[in-house]
């Protein structure tokens, strides 16, 4: 490549000077080449400061050992070893994969499992698959330990990601040994358009969108365009990273996608990228024992300690019809190749470190977790989620259990389980308890009432009514629980009827603390009550109130997504009974 830039040049002088004497013609190439060679012996490119990123850290870390370096035709791709823990591949120094050695797990991982195992508990009967991007080859590799699978197609535009995802090894051999396993060289759309055929499901795993050229397989176009390539009942599914990206872009690639598709289902993989699986029909079967009595794939599953469907289950935030109405919301284009939101402010959003985790917030939502807001009224079985478990909300889900236990053994006068709380989870309930030693009821607005908030939010979202009754039995166990203020006495009215689902008992208790007419003031007690208030309202099919409650909140830049939310909902119900 330098040699052919080196010759280009020298004919680009020759046409713009071609006066010049043989000599002086003799003397510049001559320089060129001088220059070249003196490059060539005297400079040294240190491949890990290349693989470095350092544009995204603003650092070049040492202490990593490089074991494939290649500029290929779109990309500089690098796989190195961290220490003893982990491999990693990346393109342009950006991380785009990585395995963890031995026991362990990688960043990347559960998403890398996950997108290829929670399609097959969607689709029955699955015979071919198309996987675009290779990755680290792991998505694939979990497609093929379905003895099932007769076809895997992997589409890679970068020939030199496939030489460095061999050094995976054993992690995917199946990707590479496997012989229902077919690898393509070559761009998506085209790959499509050359092969006409179709499949059960199709995964897009690309990189990060702001990478160039990435962002095209983002549009509306490229959806109708896979659409076409599935079977009658198939699933598409999509990758998109939280992290790097604003809430207004993950709504411009999902509104691109909801308009080709029937239903779609949102999944948490972690906290920082999520995964829609996608259909022309309605999605509502969900069978995790398909993936679950598949051995391999149990032991890859159990690797990243999901050992159970309820594991999964708690990565479920909703469907179309549940979210629809949020991202519809965000005054955004829908991602298009003619109107190319994404590709256009994608970079920006990375440079300025934008999130969309606050799409997370929702799993907070008293309720969520357990059958107010999902349409299949399933209740959770909080207490087989696995401990080990890397993933946010099942590691809240696990210390909401804790204290459950404490408080049900406090009542029952058995041994306490201290010894296995973290120091902020025995901190809150120490907090909560405090109660009892309040030598004057006038300061418990103040001094106490931020630890019933924090008692709330440890566990109204994640354990069910029987759950919280001894908490609540605790608490009124207090001796001057008569004289508490009203101000205390509503809040812990209001968190119990949120615990019971009493939601008539929670708008009597809003209505108590909020003023009766004119704005109501954006403040943390504020907002919480309005959620609260919206949610209930919501909850009894009162969207009008809900609807009236959110026009007299003060007015915002931008709203807590829970309150967007929670009016979008109220909105689309009202349009559907309007249109009745």
């Amino acid at each position: 490549m330098v040699n052919m830039t080196i010759v280009l040049g020298l004919a680009l002088l020759w046409y713009a000077k071609p006066g010049l004497i043989k000599k002086s013609w003799y003397g510049i190439t001559a320089g060129m080449i001088c220059i070249f060679v003196l490059f060539i012996w005297g400079v040294h490119l240190d491949p890990i400061k290349m693989s470095s990123g350092v544009f995204r850290y603003g650092m070049i870390p040492e202490e990593r050992e490089i074991l494939f370096h290649k500029d290929g035709k779109t990309s500089t791709v690098d796989l190195y070893r961290i220490g003893e823990e982990q491999l990693v591949l990346s393109t342009n120094g950006k991380p785009d994969a990585s395995v963890g050695l031995s026991e362990n797990i990688s960043g990347d991982e559960v998403t890398q499992i996950l997108i290829g195992a929670l399609p097959m508990a969607v689709h029955r009967n699955t015979k071919n698959v198309a996987c675009i991007g290779i990755g680290s080859g792991m998505t694939s590799h979990i497609v093929l330990t379905n003895s099932e699978i007769e076809n895997v197609d992997v589409i890679e535009i970068e020939k030199a990601m496939v030489q460095a995802a061999k050094g995976f090894g054993s992690r995917v051999e199946k990707t590479f040994n496997d012989p229902r396993c077919h690898i393509y060289i070559g761009d998506a759309k085209t790959f499509f358009i050359n092969h006409q055929k179709s499949y059960d499901i199709i995964i897009s795993e690309p990189s990060n969108p702001w990478v160039s050229g990435v962002a095209s397989l983002f549009t509306r176009e490229f959806y109708h365009q896979v659409k076409n390539h599935l079977t009658d009942r198939g699933i598409f599914t999509q990758w998109i990273q939280l992290y790097e990206i604003s809430t207004p872009l993950v709504a411009s690639v999902i509104k691109a996608l909801s308009s080709e598709f029937q239903d779609y289902i949102l999944y948490f993989m972690d906290e920082g990228n999520i995964l829609l699986i996608a259909s022309q029909e309605e999605i509502s079967y969900l069978n995790l024992n398909n993936i679950l009595n598949i051995p391999t794939l149990k032991d890859e599953l159990h690797r990243i300690h999901i050992t159970s469907i309820h594991e999964i289950a708690l990565r479920r935030l909703g469907s179309k019809n549940q979210l629809d109405p949020l991202f519809q919301s965000y005054e955004i284009a829908a991602n298009s190749d003619y109107f190319p939101i994404l590709d256009i402010y994608a970079v920006s959003s990375r440079y300025l470190m934008q999130s969309a985790s606050e799409l997370y917030n929702l799993k907070r939502l008293p309720g969520f977790n357990l059958n107010l807001l999902k349409n299949d009224h399933s209740i959770i079985q909080l207490l087989s989620v696995n401990r080990k478990s890397n993933f946010l909300l099942s590691h809240d889900t696990n210390n909401a259990i804790l204290i459950y236990r404490y408080f049900k053994k406090l009542s029952e006068n058995e041994t306490l389980e201290t010894e296995i709380m973290e120091k902020s989870v025995l901190q809150t309930i120490r907090n909560f308890r405090s109660i009892y030693y309040q030598p004057h009821v006038q300061e418990l607005t103040k001094g106490w009432l931020p630890f019933l908030h924090e008692m709330a939010d440890y566990t109204l979202p994640y354990l069910s009514d029987n759950e919280m009754k001894n908490i609540w039995q605790d608490l009124h166990s207090v001796s001057i629980f008569s004289e508490f203020p009203d101000t205390v006495k509503n809040w812990i009215g209001l968190y119990e009827s949120l615990g019971s689902q009493d939601y008539r008992s929670v708008c009597n208790f809003v209505y108590r603390m909020i003023p009766a007419k004119g704005e109501i003031k954006n403040s943390f007690s504020n907002n919480r009550i309005l959620i609260y208030a919206m949610l209930s309202h919501n909850a009894l099919h009162q969207y009008s109130m809900a609807i009236k409650l959110f026009e007299r909140y003060e007015e915002q830049v931008k709203y807590p997504i829970e309150i967007r939310y929670l009016k979008e909902q109220a909105e689309q119900a009202l349009g559907k009974n309007e249109k009745r």
